[in-house]
């Protein structure tokens, strides 16, 4: 068995930008980015954690994927002069405003699993506000407990993300390149990493060779013993199978 830190949250709005659109429209991740987790974290310590030194696993659910017009306030260094109270005054900036649509996810419901019970203290009395990422989407802590996670080499993955090497052995999923991690001490730099953002529900385990569920929901990895998987024991029971928690790391492959 394994203890670890189970949280669930709830918001009201969430929108994880592509990092790589910066014009006309912005479209949503549907699952949180690595990197959105690791603010999270680093907000309720109050200060940025060293990246190795905890994993995470969670599940994502919204109600819809739906879009607002919001404005860009476009600053550029500012040139010549403007009246003020009746007088010249040099201008510091200029800017524009630019609209543009950005797709957001409607009532995110979040369970965040860390390999870091100590942490419980810090999320129950958290140093800066948590959030998803932006400031304005905001999360209500709703429960916060240890649990024990079991062992199986049948269980099921739904509404998060897997570890790229899952790709060979399933076609479920969209493939996604997110950012994993974004180090402040060397100029925001970041680290991306490919995932498959998993909505549906995929099962481990062969299944009696697929005579109760279908070949496309099963996780099947040739040639080898059948693994055992970490679960949550107090998840719905699906087929005689509980909820996986895949752990991910901000510092190293996966």
């Amino acid at each position: 068995m394994m203890e670890v830190l189970k949280i669930v949250f709830e918001g009201i709005t969430a929108s994880f930008r592509y990092p790589h659109f910066t014009w006309g429209r912005q479209p949503t991740f549907l699952m949180p980015p690595p990197s959105t987790i690791y603010g999270l974290i680093s907000a309720a310590v109050g200060e940025w954690i060293a990246p190795d030194t905890v994993r995470f696993s969670y599940h994502f659910v919204y109600e819809r994927k739906t879009e607002d017009l919001e404005h860009v306030h476009a600053l550029t260094e500012g040139k010549g002069t403007f009246l003020y109270h009746g007088e010249k005054v040099p201008k510091n900036i200029e800017g524009k405003i630019n609209p543009l649509r950005r797709e957001f996810l409607y009532h995110p419901q979040f369970t965040l699993y860390l390999d870091r019970v100590d942490l419980r203290s810090c999320f129950l009395e958290p140093r800066f506000p948590l959030t998803l990422g932006r400031s304005q989407d905001l999360l209500v802590l709703n429960k916060l407990q240890i649990v024990e996670l079991k062992q199986s080499p049948h269980v099921y993955w739904e509404h998060t993300i897997l570890p790229w090497e899952f790709r060979p052995y399933t076609r479920m999923g969209t493939s996604v390149m997110m950012p994993r991690y974004i180090d402040t001490s060397n100029q925001r730099n970041a680290d991306f990493q490919r995932y498959i953002v998993l909505q549906q529900r995929l099962f481990s385990g062969n299944d009696n060779e697929g005579k109760i569920l279908p070949e496309h929901q099963l996780l099947r990895i040739a040639g080898k013993e059948p693994e055992e998987y970490w679960y949550d024991p107090d998840t719905p029971l699906v087929c005689d199978a509980h909820r996986g928690v895949l752990f991910h790391s901000f510092a190293k492959a996966d």
